[in-house]
């Protein structure tokens, strides 16, 4: 065939794939149009359907109270559910949008005003957060008679639970058609159950009143850690319960409210979520205290320090000690909380704090086992402020009790620091090889053993001499 032909059928081709395309493209956006629109619909009628039994005595109802400004704020509650649904449901037809568009470019090049880039699902704790507080201000309801009430509140939660059904059925067949977003879109499906029903109600039945897809063990799951970072402990615990039910691997003793948060949180701090995780452990030590021994609580409460340091609050982690210290006095652990206790406070830069408290707990017998690591923060500190006279009373202090202890090292490294500083160099190899055969395994032996060489070398060459 001769080159013109085929550029030609090439370029012919082209011409021809260009409209088909943009044809496509068209259509997709009229679908999607229809779609939305298609979905608004059928979730009108799914909720007049599950309303219908009711509709005759709400319109006697609304007819009665027409003026009613307190009615009004009823229906006006009943119109941020469909708010919300509609939310929901838009977001998870952006979802099918996308999942087309990375399907059509497969098969066919889009151009590049048309192809999409994949969109972002709706954030399902954003939508929360816009809509908790009235949510959470309890339901506006008139002054009617008893019956009316209580049928108001009847068709108020039977409207709720027609549209958290909606959503779910919608998620259940996005989730299905793109499994990258399925997890997010699970969260959008749990945010009208989140906003109805308060963490502290929920419970076993809220569970299990959820779609089948929804229960599935992986999905219970991921809706586990989901209510853990919206802060809703209760909620992450009830599910735990559903779901350990169906994992034969997970342990079949019964798994307290206090046990599940200290697990939960440990979950949340090696994910990085770490406010999540200190939610979990307050919430733990709130409720231990009423069920849980004492060791039970300390140990939530070192836990909790640890993370509070690990995001930055060094000065909270102090205080979280503190309260092992005046609360459990008798705990075993005292002596450990009293070493964590200047450590936090020395990373919070809180110096005059441990100098004032040094004292108490150098003579308090419940500090034997931890007296070297308390010497040695605040030897530290001493140092730090420049108190010399006072480091060394504490380093010839340990080093005359503690002499084999690896912190001795440490102690003297800075001994031979401050020989080199003024030109002593024997005072300084003597400190530096005494670190390097007494303390092999030390965390300084290395460097120490490394600067012995370089000053030995340095005054091999006849450095050592010149200063003399």
């Amino acid at each position: 065939m001769k080159p013109q032909m085929k550029q030609h059928r090439a370029m012919s081709g082209a011409s021809v794939a260009a409209p088909c395309v943009l044809l496509f493209v068209f259509l997709l956006a009229a679908d999607q149009a229809s779609a939305a629109t298609y979905d608004t619909e059928q979730f009108e009628a799914r909720k007049r359907r599950a309303l219908a039994p009711l509709a005759a005595q709400m319109s006697r109802i609304v007819e009665s109270h027409r003026d009613d400004p307190a009615f009004e704020l009823f229906l006006k509650r009943l119109k941020l559910i469909d708010e919300v649904s509609l939310h929901l449901i838009g977001s998870f037809q952006q979802t099918k949008s996308s999942t087309l568009d990375d399907i059509l470019a497969d098969v066919v090049p889009l151009p590049r005003d048309a192809a999409a880039n994949p969109q972002a699902l709706m954030n399902a704790g954003d939508l929360i957060a816009q809509y908790k507080d009235p949510f959470a201000a309890g339901l506006p309801l008139p002054s009617v008679d008893r019956d009316d009430m209580e049928f108001l509140r009847k068709y108020y939660d039977a409207s709720t639970r027609a549209a958290m059904s909606y959503v779910a059925d919608r998620g259940r067949v996005f989730a299905a058609i793109d499994e990258e977003r399925a997890a997010g879109i699970l969260q959008l499906c749990l945010v009208m159950p989140f906003l109805h029903i308060p963490d502290e109600t929920w419970s076993i039945e809220e569970v299990t009143s959820l779609p089948e897809w929804m229960r599935s063990s992986r999905n219970l799951r991921s809706a586990e850690d989901f209510a853990l970072l919206m802060r809703r402990p209760v909620t992450a615990y009830q599910m735990a319960v559903c779901r350990r039910a169906q994992e034969p691997s997970e342990p079949t003793g019964e798994l307290t409210y206090v046990a599940y948060l200290k697990q939960a949180a440990e979950r949340m701090i090696e994910k990085r979520e770490y406010h999540a995780g200190i939610h979990c452990l307050r919430v733990g030590i709130e409720r231990g205290r009423e069920t849980e021994k004492t060791e039970v609580i300390v140990a939530l409460r070192f836990q909790l320090a640890e993370v509070l340091s690990r995001a930055g609050h060094s000065q909270l982690s102090a205080e979280e000690i503190k309260h092992i210290l005046d609360d459990h006095p008798e705990s075993p652990e005292w002596g450990k909380a009293a070493m964590l206790r200047l450590k936090y406070l020395y990373d919070a830069a809180q110096f005059d704090r441990i100098i004032e408290e040094f004292n108490g707990y150098r003579h308090d017998d419940r500090c034997v086992k931890y007296l070297p690591q308390i010497v040695y923060i605040t030897w530290v500190t001493y140092r730090r402020g420049s108190n010399t006279a006072e480091a060394d009373r504490l380093k010839d202090f340990f080093l005359e009790k503690y002499s084999r202890h690896p912190l001795a090292a440490d102690m003297h490294f800075a001994s031979a620091m401050t020989a080199l500083a003024a030109s002593d160099y024997d005072e300084a190899l003597r400190s530096l090889e005494i670190i390097e055969y007494r303390y092999p395994r030390s965390r300084i032996a290395r460097k120490a053993k490394e600067i012995r060489r370089r000053l030995e070398k340095t005054l091999g060459s006849g450095a050592g001499k010149a200063q003399q």
